[in-house]
């Protein structure tokens, strides 16, 4: 077992470490001076070459001996003084159970939070170590269990009314954009049409009409970059103008003079930022226009300043983690979370809820995580059926109505009651590529890889599982992992590198309209997935 180290300890080992410096100096002078022939007497080489080696051994156990005091030192400062212990790395495994059982003496007790409507009734005692889902599951009582079957909320109208940032994260596929538009048609209808919309827009997605005004901006190539710096230019242009006049006004807004809201929609942040790095590495570095950078400063200053002169952000992106999205993590106060997921791949909403800085309360978050696994595993469940965590008006997991509605809304459209508006087609969507089961066959494909990417040689965990080729499964075309789907690491999936599966020269994007089913790799980048498939399910196939 480690020891912490005690003053007496800590002054043997100075009375040890002066020594060895005294024999240090000592070997290094001697050997200075043969070396450099002032004496009057030549040494024979073995004893040259004994000198060097003791001045060599003494300087080596010097710097180890100086090095270990430092830990010590430390350790002791550690022990003498918790308060300092949160800022020292490197401690031993004793040193940390001492600091964690003293943090946990010193802290005051919680209140005892509020919890949404939804989880009231719900109060159980979880241990304080990790349980595994099944344990946890199997220990919550009946009322709570019960919740498994999660209600039905239509959170599009909580996010058309919230006057906020809101940061959409969800995997594709999981209908995030229909979710969007389901917003927008309520938040028409909130705002009576005094609202005005933005649109930054990678994919070509149907936005209830806005795609056809001059709002809207087709941004899904580095050479669309410049056009979005102009827009977001103005609009922070527009904050700027807003905010002088609220302080000429008294430094508030009132019924009388506030301006119109604006809501400012940007899809795939991710591949936006990517976007916006590919073109600035076509500069040289002392030429680039920096536009990664500039779009990142004006994101972090909508989401800072914009709530007080009525300019709100939907950032759509893959995570809730703003670290990976390369933002500030004080952003992460200035905005509510909102995760879907559907097709029985809950990875969005898995990582929501874990994300400690979106749920802060760890016994909530035991909670939600084991209502979370029992719905995962009641087999009544439909799994094309979206569930959805939220913040908004505290912690929130449910089910979401049927959105479909949405796809064929327009402008100053009516929301018409759910029965006749279900009874409208819905528009072609992107999301019609995947099958109703795709999270199995997502999964499927992962467990056959070892959750592997499989590009040739690369031993990532794959983070997305990749369409090489859309097969059309409503003609029965089935949608076979190690054909039409490859997992892969997030690297080989987005368009960074010219290894990307997305990446220009890799991959043929789609001629005809939504849902694109024309839209596939190359060939040759085909049979490196075809080759990497085999590399990495032969290691796992047993």
């Amino acid at each position: 077992m480690t020891q912490l180290f005690t003053p007496d300890r800590l002054e043997q080992q100075r009375t040890q470490l002066n020594a060895v410096q005294r024999q240090a100096f000592s070997a290094l002078v001697a050997w200075f001076l043969v070396v450099g022939g002032t004496i009057a007497f030549k040494p024979p080489a073995w004893l040259n070459i004994m000198l060097r080696l003791a001045a060599m051994g003494n300087a080596f156990t010097l710097v180890k001996l100086a090095r270990e005091l430092d830990d010590r030192e430390w350790s002791h400062l550690v022990e003498r003084d918790y308060s300092r212990r949160l800022r020292v790395t490197g401690l031993s495994v004793q040193a940390e159970g001492i600091k964690r059982s003293y943090l946990q003496q010193l802290q005051p007790p919680r209140p005892e939070p509020q919890q949404p409507q939804h989880l009231q009734q719900q109060a159980i005692d979880v241990p304080a170590q990790s349980l595994p889902q099944q344990q946890a599951a199997a220990e919550i009582p009946a009322q709570v269990a019960a919740v498994s079957a999660l209600e039905v909320r239509d959170l599009t109208e909580q996010i058309a009314r919230y006057d906020g940032h809101v940061l959409i994260a969800s995997r594709t596929g999981s209908g995030k954009t229909t979710t969007v538009q389901a917003s927008i048609a309520h938040t028409m209808q909130i705002y009576k049409g005094n609202v005005d919309f933005w649109i930054f827009d990678p994919k070509g997605a149907s936005w209830c009409g806005l795609e056809k005004t001059d709002r809207w901006l087709m941004c899904n190539t580095p050479e669309s970059i410049p056009k979005v710096i102009e827009r977001l230019v103005d609009l922070c242009e527009e904050l700027e103008n807003r905010q002088w006049t609220r302080v000429n006004s008294g430094g508030h807004w009132d019924e009388n003079n506030e301006p119109q809201t604006i809501k400012i929609i940007i899809d795939e942040y991710n591949t936006l930022r990517k976007l916006a790095k590919e073109y600035d590495s076509r500069f040289p570095p002392k030429e680039s226009p920096r536009t990664a950078n500039t779009l990142k400063n004006m994101v972090e200053r909508f989401i800072f300043q914009g709530r007080e002169d009525c300019m709100n952000l939907w950032l759509m992106a893959q995570t809730t983690r703003v670290e990976q999205l390369d933002l500030d993590t004080s952003t992460q106060d200035n905005m509510v979370y909102f995760a879907q997921a559907r097709n029985a791949d809950y990875q969005s909403v898995e990582d929501a809820i874990g994300n400690t800085y979106v749920v802060t309360d760890p016994r909530q978050r035991k909670i939600l995580q084991a209502v979370l696994a029992d719905y995962k595993d009641d087999r009544t469940q439909n799994p094309s059926i979206p569930i959805a965590f939220t913040t908004l008006g505290g912690n929130q997991l449910c089910k979401l109505p049927d959105l479909n509605w949405a796809k064929t809304y327009r402008l100053n459209d009516p929301i018409t009651t759910l029965e006749k508006a279900y009874q409208a087609p819905a528009a072609p969507s992107y999301d019609d590529r995947y099958p109703p089961n795709w999270g199995n066959i997502s999964a499927l494909a992962r467990r056959l890889t070892g959750e592997l990417c499989c590009f040739p040689g690369c031993q990532n965990r794959a983070t997305e599982t990749h369409h090489a080729y859309y097969p059309k499964w409503q003609q029965g075309e089935p949608t076979e992992p190690g054909e039409a789907v490859f997992p892969l690491c997030e690297e080989h999936h987005d368009r960074d590198s010219t290894e990307s599966a997305h990446h220009p020269i890799n991959w043929v994007p789609a001629k005809t309209p939504a849902p694109g089913w024309d839209a596939h790799n190359t060939p040759a980048y085909y049979r490196l997935l075809i080759q990497g498939w085999s590399e990495k399910s032969a290691k796992h196939s047993g």
